[in-house]
């Protein structure tokens, strides 16, 4: 729908407004380039690779932007074979107001602080070789006000 699109662009705006400061630099930086070396030169090396990197992370960080906009409408989400996963990873998924399904296969360390940051939407859990899930985990679990009734997980 229209209104959706336009909360998208509106959420990826951020990383466009700065296109325009990014090439005054790079003209700016070119006009000095050329007044160094009598008309004949470019900017150094280092310079140009900047100005590459900074041209190629516009696109990027607006489609990051985007998905980032979407995910938030997101329902089943799988995270397979995660060993690292940290809390600090898992802290935007109490934003995924529509998410329901979550499995967190192979995640090493389940604590309680990673289980408090789920949303309260959550329907099902999957924890499959989850090999040092805490007490504390399983308590944030069990009937609290975090996860609603209907909730199944599974563990092996």
């Amino acid at each position: 729908t229209p209104s959706q699109v336009d909360e998208l662009m509106e959420n990826a705006k951020g990383t466009i407004q700065f296109c325009p400061m990014l090439a005054i630099l790079f003209v700016g930086t070119r006009m000095r380039a050329l007044l160094i070396t009598n008309n004949r030169g470019a900017p150094p090396g280092w310079a140009q690779d900047g100005m590459y990197m900074a041209t190629w992370a516009m696109p990027i960080q607006f489609l990051l932007a985007l998905v980032a906009s979407l995910g938030s409408s997101l329902r089943v989400l799988h995270l397979l074979n995660c060993p690292d996963l940290e809390d600090d990873l898992l802290r935007p998924l109490t934003d995924m107001t529509a998410l329901q399904e979550l499995s967190l296969n192979g995640s090493v360390r389940i604590t309680g602080s990673t289980l408090s940051c789920l949303p309260h939407t959550l329907l099902r859990l999957n924890l499959d070789f989850c090999n040092e899930l805490s007490d504390e985990g399983l308590a944030q679990l069990r009937g609290g006000p975090l996860l609603p009734p209907p909730l199944f997980f599974v563990l092996s």
